[in-house]
């Protein structure tokens, strides 16, 4: 690699920022719930990318077409487990898709960006729960479009 100089300063790291791996999921399949605790996006489930070195960034970017009727709130948790561990929340908001329309259904696209510095090369796995405000209101995802989750590793 030839080194690059700029009012003859080198720049030795010039692959930082390289994206590494990338990979996609897209989800079309409706899924709604009334449940006030998270459940899991089933096409959203075990998400995974195996960084090729330590201190590498994994990007989780999420693009969700989500709903609601009536005066339902949909809330959003991004859980992640490295290797054998367990799932553990990173991201949880509880109120990301509502609006004031309380008669009928809304659907509106939210996104979402995650940042991760890692600190193994065990497998990263990730997925996304949805909950509802109230067991009187139904949530849900993809009733009118479709979901997509990325997984990028940044080398650094």
């Amino acid at each position: 690699m030839a080194i690059i100089t700029l009012n003859n300063n080198s720049l030795v790291n010039a692959d930082v920022g390289k994206v590494l791996q990338c990979k996609n999921t897209l989800a079309q399949t409706s899924q709604n719930t009334t449940s006030t605790s998270y459940v899991d996006i089933t096409e959203f489930t075990d998400l995974a990318i195996t960084p090729s070195t330590t201190g590498n960034l994994i990007l989780v970017q999420i693009n969700l077409c989500a709903f609601h009727v009536g005066g339902g709130r949909l809330g959003l948790d991004l859980h992640m487990k490295t290797g054998a561990g367990s799932y553990s929340s990173q991201i949880a908001d509880t109120e990301v898709v509502h609006d004031t329309n309380t008669s009928g259904q809304s659907s509106t696209g939210y996104s979402l960006m995650y940042q991760h510095t890692t600190t193994t090369i065990d497998e990263h796995n990730f997925k996304l729960r949805i909950k509802s405000n109230n067991s009187s209101y139904l949530v849900g995802v993809n009733d009118n479009g479709a979901s997509s989750v990325t997984l990028w590793e940044i080398q650094s």
